[in-house]
Order: C-alpha cells, then structure tokens, then sequence
C-alpha cells in the first residue's frame, strides 16, 4: 500500500507512512499486523536503516537512452 500512495505523486516519504497507517488502522484494526507494520515496522525488523530521500551512492551513474521504445508501455512518459 506504501508504494501504491506514492504512485499518484504522494513523495512526503511522513506523509505516506500516516496515511498507510491511518488506512490500515481504519479498515483493518489496531490488532491486525499490516497496521502494526505500518506504526512501527522497526518493532518487526530492528535493523532497517532509511537513507535519505535523494541519497545516491558516490559511484552512482545512469544513462539515458534515447529513442527508448514506449509503445509497449503506456505507464512512462
């Protein structure tokens, strides 16, 4: 579901974790683990570390291909 919110264009990586539990909370429960999950997932996996929004990795390189075939693929512009 978070990845899901953040598609229409929701980027506040804070606001998408509130609406994700609020949701969960909503439809499912305060018991129900997928709202667990989403108030505290460092309660279930203690070593998650969150970078940066922006944070690349210093050898990070990318190449744009031109002409790149979209007909297949409706979903890029």
């Amino acid at each position: 579901m978070h990845e899901y919110i953040h598609s229409p264009g929701y980027l506040d990586e804070q606001l998408v974790r509130q609406m994700v539990f609020d949701i969960s909370r909503t439809v499912m429960g305060d018991s129900h683990l997928a709202t667990q999950l989403a108030q505290d997932l460092t309660r279930f996996i203690p070593d998650l570390a969150y970078t940066d929004f922006d944070w690349r990795p210093k050898d990070f390189k990318m190449e744009l291909v031109e002409g790149f075939d979209r007909g297949s693929v409706n979903y890029i512009y």
